[in-house]
């Protein structure tokens, strides 16, 4: 496995696949396998750990029924990118809880988005 030269690249990419990937209710094998990709590597692609080849994220983008450029789309600056990482990390957590928790969640961050509003 190569290392990387641009790690928050790969890392922004691989946090957006598992996000897409998740939303579309696929599980990694099931992706991995309509991507052509091998699970464990898919795995490691979705956590960043390797700068997959151009045709492997050609594959992934069409596996998410979506263009290449779409999937690798970045915003233009590096903090705005830390800050997608981190919401991608909070909704990927809060998609685990039980939809109780979730929607007490919601409601949390609804009622503190409205107070900030009104400042």
């Amino acid at each position: 496995m190569r290392k990387t030269e641009c790690p928050e690249l790969v890392r922004h990419l691989g946090n957006r696949i598992r996000l897409l990937r998740k939303a579309k209710n696929l599980s990694q094998e099931q992706f991995a396998e309509l991507a052509s990709l091998h699970p464990t590597y898919m795995g490691d692609i979705e956590r960043g750990q390797v700068n997959a080849s151009l045709c492997c994220y050609a594959g992934i983008a069409k596996a998410l029924n979506i263009s290449l450029s779409e999937l690798v789309e970045f915003p233009a600056d590096m903090k705005d990118m830390k800050v997608q990482d981190e919401m991608m990390v909070i909704y990927e957590k809060v998609g685990n809880l039980d939809k109780k928790m979730q929607t007490f969640f919601f409601d949390a961050v609804k009622n503190l988005v409205k107070s900030i509003e009104s400042v």
